[in-house]
């Protein structure tokens, strides 16, 4: 799924969420929110070496560029990682993000992607 995360995680009443980082406020990005969950460890529940590596090549995605496509393995270790170090905002906006996809000029219906019905339309697009 592509999803840009050079946005803003919005709070409840959908203004951006600010943090300050060296005297200067900026807006809390996705990609902030994904990196932080995802490279975040604990003492009570230590990261295996395959879970290391895998926030590592995903952090280096998420900040390589503006869009990223995330797969469904890739979106689920992220929600598992926020749903571990985040409260009830952050987690549950990255949970919309991936369960909710916004609509875009290059993906009008994103709630059929991968589907059968969006793999055969883009197959007749080809």
């Amino acid at each position: 799924m592509k999803i840009n995360v050079a946005k803003p995680i919005r709070d409840y009443k959908g203004d951006a969420v600010t943090r300050v980082v060296e005297g200067k406020t900026e807006d809390y990005l996705i990609r902030s929110a994904i990196s932080g969950a995802i490279n975040s460890e604990s003492k009570v529940k230590p990261m295996t070496a395959e879970d290391k590596a895998k926030a590592y090549q995903l952090s280096v995605k998420v900040w390589a560029k503006k869009e990223v496509n995330l797969t469904v393995d890739e979106m689920a270790f992220i929600k598992k990682k926020a749903g571990e170090v985040y409260g009830p905002l952050t987690y549950g906006r990255l949970c919309d993000l991936f369960d909710k996809p916004e609509k875009t000029d290059e993906n009008p219906n994103p709630e059929l992607e991968n589907t059968d019905e969006y793999l055969l339309e883009m197959s007749n697009e080809q």
